[in-house]
């Protein structure tokens, strides 16, 4: 009743939620293909897992129709992994890269069905559409149909927000939340684990759980990464502009009863809010973070020596199929110096690693040994 004779755009929730001359649009564009209406009622045949070695069939199944998606989103990953290593591309655009490949359902997804997850309560503040979309339709391909599941495309540029995988539909999906999303980045890309200490949790009321007894511990680290992730809404792939949506935000204050009002609510934390504003989620520990994005993350996580040595530990550790040791580290530091100085070249890595003494020790079988036989 608010907005009762506005005006919306179709492929905007508020578009597919109350406008009834919405409906699918042209050649279907803003709908999955299903077999029924309003039920997710198992419509194709699509793969579910890949295959587990040379010549195993796909495990194929029937899916439902809100897995239609998804799956391109890690074909997507797939192909954009490949890019990366088959171009023997710098290995940092793992996390800072622009670029990436699409197909038919995928340029459906991102040109319109993407701008279907907003906005809600961002509306309230001024966002009706997206402003800064991750991945900006304009750069999708025209010329691609819903239907051309087997002609993929490159896309040089994504938008101004991208960040390697951090910013696909697959990773943001997987890991939904911005905590979730900082320990992959220090777990995976750095090659560190959080590990508490033994102190007495004790009960607190201190809702800053990087200064928090028994836990700052662990999010004292955690808490600035997931804060590069505070503008990426969890379990969704809309982004919250700066301008619209402040660090802290003045008009976010808490009542009398000390709450916010609804639309501050969903954005905002009450947590760290007081009656002259309120903290973004998951932006308390690092406003800098948050505005930085996660481009932020991706630049700043790449120039640490943690990167480059994590990559090398994991490649080497998957070659010489064992985990890395201490008596590695001559090897390890040879290989990440050679490594950095390639500009993050797999390849050099690669070469690095074959021709070492220590593969050639953990690979001492004759070639005629079939290592599968008993």
């Amino acid at each position: 009743m608010e907005h009762a004779g506005e005006a919306v755009e179709c492929a905007t929730r508020m578009g597919l939620d109350y406008a009834v001359d919405c409906g699918c649009g042209v050649g279907l564009e803003r709908c999955e293909p299903s077999t029924g209406f309003n039920f997710d009622s198992p419509a194709f045949y699509y793969p579910n897992h890949m295959p587990l070695g040379p010549g195993m069939p796909l495990d194929e199944a029937r899916q439902p129709a809100s897995r239609w998606f998804p799956y391109w989103w890690s074909r997507e990953a797939v192909r954009l992994l490949g890019d990366l290593f088959q171009e023997d591309r710098d290995f940092r655009e793992i996390l800072t890269g622009h670029r990436t490949f699409v197909n038919g359902p995928l340029s459906q997804f991102y040109r319109i069905v993407q701008r279907g997850n907003c906005c809600g309560p961002e509306a309230n503040f001024g966002m009706k559409t997206e402003m800064e979309p991750l991945f900006d339709p304009k750069n999708v391909p025209p010329d691609l149909e819903p239907t051309d599941v087997g002609t993929w495309k490159m896309v040089a540029d994504r938008g101004p927000h991208s960040a390697g995988l951090l910013t696909t539909p697959m990773f943001l999906q997987k890991y939904a939340s911005a905590r979730a999303r900082g320990a992959v980045l220090y777990n995976v890309f750095m090659c560190k684990s959080f590990i508490s200490d033994k102190a007495e949790l004790l009960p607190s009321d201190e809702p800053n759980l990087t200064i928090r007894p028994g836990c700052a511990t662990c999010h004292a680290t955690l808490e600035p990464l997931a804060a590069y992730f505070a503008r990426v809404e969890p379990a969704s792939f809309v982004f919250l502009p700066e301008a619209e949506f402040p660090a802290r935000n003045p008009t976010c204050k808490k009542d009398r009863n000390g709450h916010l009002n609804g639309p501050c609510n969903a954005l905002y934390d009450v947590a760290f809010a007081d009656d002259h504003g309120a903290m973004l989620r998951s932006a308390y520990s690092s406003p800098a973070h948050a505005d930085e994005t996660p481009a932020g993350a991706g630049r700043d996580i790449t120039q640490t020596p943690e990167f480059a040595q994590c990559a090398v530990q994991q490649v080497t550790s998957s070659f010489l199929g064992r985990p890395i040791s201490p008596d590695d580290d001559t090897l390890v530091r040879g290989l990440t110096s050679d490594f950095v100085k390639s500009g993050y070249r797999m390849r050099t890595l690669v070469k690095g690693i074959v021709r070492s003494d220590s593969y050639r020790k953990a690979n001492n079988m004759s070639s005629t040994t079939w290592r599968g036989a008993p």
